[in-house]
Formats: C-alpha cells, structure tokens, sequence
C-alpha cells in the first residue's frame, strides 16, 4: 500500500531576517504560540503549501454557495471576475507575495475588499443574531440583500448561502427563506465547538441532492425547512 509522506512541508520557522513585520509579531506573543504563528501566517510552510495554492475566497457547489463570514452584492460588482480577483489575491498574500495590508490606500484592491470588516471573511450580516430563539432572525432588510447577492452570483441557479465565523448557541440553523418571504435560505453552521468558545457537540449540515437539508448530530439526524425551488 502507498504511503504518501508530506516531509516537504516541514522547515526551519523562523522569520527572515529582513522580515520587520514577522520579528515584532514573535517578540510580542507567548512562547508557546510561536511556532502556530510561524507555521500559520502568511508565507509560513502550512500556508504556502497548503492554503496558497488555488484558495477560494467562496465557492459554489451545486446550489449552495459556502463562505467563512458571508458575501453581498456590493462585493461582486458588476464584473464576472470579481470572484476570481479575491481567490488570486488570498493565494497570492497566502504564499507571502504580499507583505502588508493597507486598507485605507487600497481599500479598492481584491485582497483589502476580502479583508474589509464587512468583506467575505468578516461579516456578520448574514449570521447575527445567534438564533437563541426560534423566532430571532437576521430581518427582512438582510433577507432581501441575501436575494440580491444570490441572484448577483456569476453562477445561476444559487438559492442559499452557508455561512460560519459566527458561533450559534442553539446549533446550525436556518434563516431567511420561505419564513421571512425570501427566495433564498442562509445556513448558520458555526456552533463553537472549541473549548474557548461554546466546547458545543459538533453538527454536520448535511445538504442532499434531493434538495432536503439535514443537521446531523451525534446518532441522530433532523430535516430543515429548505425551499426546493426558488
């Protein structure tokens, strides 16, 4: 049987000796973070080697379009590329072929509109509140601006958004949709399972061809009220 070896990612983590910016971060933190950090950052080993290379800022697969904080109309303006130029900065700043974001004078450019607090990776329109009632929902207004993203997206036929960063203390839920007079459906996946946040069960969306939603937990499984057409 082929064993495959990933040695080559290993190397010394070190910062460069020109590399202001890495120094200053590694004087500052704790010992025992060091090395996450070196291995971590951008243009350390873990994420050159695994995270540069072809990263996606969001992705679509099927009918569903996944994203870490959520995405919005306003970030796919009116070019088909859009997308694209966000993927190939992340992979271009995770390989270490930038050094420093500034947002103030290139607040137009891919990597800083990725890194916006409202940007793809750090927003929270989508997710906030965390749903401790069944009744508590992001609201028409943001109902609406998920539609126009989905409807906005270079690929058609998208009719929800997945969605995590913002942890959800009564597990993965579903908004929008059918509930709040909304075509598309947003899903909530992040439940806090680390020990510093929630230390929750873990959940698992489960999103079938059919076009039924499930959460799985632990030995048991339960069906969300997703729409079957939009």
């Amino acid at each position: 049987m082929a064993t495959e070896h990933h040695c080559d990612l290993w190397e010394p983590l070190r910062c460069a000796d020109t590399d202001a910016d890495c120094r200053r971060m590694v004087g500052q933190m704790p010992p025992e973070y060091t090395s996450r950090y070196l291995a971590l950052r951008a243009g350390g080993p873990i994420a050159r080697k695994v995270w540069g290379p072809e990263r996606q800022v969001a992705m679509v697969i099927g009918d569903t379009l996944f994203v870490h904080g959520g995405l919005t109309k306003e970030f796919l303006d009116s070019r088909c590329s859009a997308l694209d130029d966000m993927h190939q900065a992340v992979s271009a700043w995770m390989s270490g072929e930038h050094d420093h974001i500034d947002k103030k004078k290139k607040k137009n450019e891919p990597l800083a509109r990725v890194m916006d607090a409202d940007g793809p990776m750090w927003t929270r329109i989508f997710s906030e509140p965390d749903r401790r009632e069944p009744t508590d929902s992001v609201g028409p207004e943001v109902c609406s601006l998920l539609d126009d993203t989905l409807r906005s997206l270079p690929v058609q036929g998208v009719r929800r958004m997945v969605v995590g960063h913002t942890p959800q203390r009564a597990g993965i839920s579903e908004d929008c949709g059918d509930a709040w007079g909304a075509a598309g459906s947003v899903f909530k996946v992040d439940v806090g399972m680390s020990a510093g946040v929630f230390g929750a069960e873990p959940q698992v969306l489960e999103i079938l061809v059919s076009g039924a939603v499930r959460v799985l937990t632990a030995g048991e499984s339960h069906t969300l009220p997703d729409r079957q057409e939009l």
